[in-house]
């Protein structure tokens, strides 16, 4: 049977000081995320200032208080015996020591750390198995890239961002990011050879017909658009959102016709972007 100070029939909340929220599990996340890098350093900082220990008195368990084993708790100062105390979510709740809310934003942002650890881990895995392994470290920036390839980059990490979030790929996006990949590695001579094929981009509103060089998803502000490369029949490139009319039919190498608004992408007359896509239809 418990005689000390702090076990929970005898326990007074108010002469504990709240101090940061932790995790017993915070190894297996590398480096841990922000927010719980954040409440160790606050920890640190605090014991540092007040020159305390942790309590060494029995409890049982993991639970300063009531013994029990947890994986998330709080970190709690009391200042009479100069002492720090992990408290379990329950023990907190139960006494009112704070607000719920907080704790839940922790244990949310732990879980969703861990969530996206395992989801990289499988990423690579997928990548590096099919001979892809630059992507994931493009996405993860242990290469540097040339700069003018930031287009390329960017659909790149778009595209391994889906697999790490969604833990799936399709066999058209693996083969895109094969094509991104060569013009990534061999960027100026791919720019050359695609320099000397290609017109430069008529602007204006006009009707396009071509063929689908590729078909990628794009998640941003609006959503998840579906969007496509056409190598058009005036020998140019445009780059647009798939019309929803063919959306489930449009695949690489079909041959497409639409009226849109097409610009030419800055500093580079080679690329078009076309917009308010009308009357779209697969002609072949």
């Amino acid at each position: 049977m418990r005689t000390d100070q702090f076990r929970p029939s005898v326990i007074d909340p108010t002469e504990f000081e709240f101090v940061a929220v932790g995790n017993q599990n915070i190894d297996e996340i590398i480096g841990g995320p922000i927010l719980l890098r954040q409440q160790r350093e606050l920890i640190e900082s605090h014991m540092k200032q007040t020159g305390g220990t942790w309590s060494k008195h029995s409890h049982g368990g993991s639970c300063f208080i009531c013994g029990a084993w947890f994986i998330y708790y709080c970190v709690f100062y009391h200042q009479k015996t100069n002492t720090y105390h992990k408290v379990g979510f329950q023990c907190t709740e139960k006494l009112d020591f704070y607000e719920t809310r907080l704790l839940d934003s922790y244990k949310t942002s732990f879980k969703n750390a861990l969530a996206q650890q395992k989801g990289k881990q499988n990423a690579q895995s997928i990548l590096e198995q099919k001979s892809l392994g630059l992507a994931y470290e493009i996405y993860t920036n242990e290469i540097e890239t040339d700069d003018r390839c930031f287009n390329q980059v960017s659909v790149i990490c778009d595209i391994v961002h889906r697999l790490v979030k969604y833990g799936k790929i399709s066999d058209k996006q693996i083969s895109f990011l094969r094509d991104l990949l060569y013009q990534v590695e061999n960027y100026v001579e791919y720019m050359s050879q695609r320099d000397a094929e290609l017109n430069d981009v008529k602007e204006g509103r006009y009707e396009i017909r071509g063929t689908v060089q590729n078909v990628y998803c794009v998640d941003g502000d609006w959503g998840i658009q579906m969007k496509m490369v056409l190598k058009t029949e005036d020998n140019t490139i445009v780059i647009g959102s798939v019309p929803s009319n063919i959306i489930s039919a449009v695949e690489k190498d079909s041959q497409v016709q639409l009226t849109a608004t097409v610009v030419q992408k800055r500093n580079d007359p080679k690329i078009g972007y076309f917009s308010r896509p009308a009357k779209a239809k697969i002609i072949n």
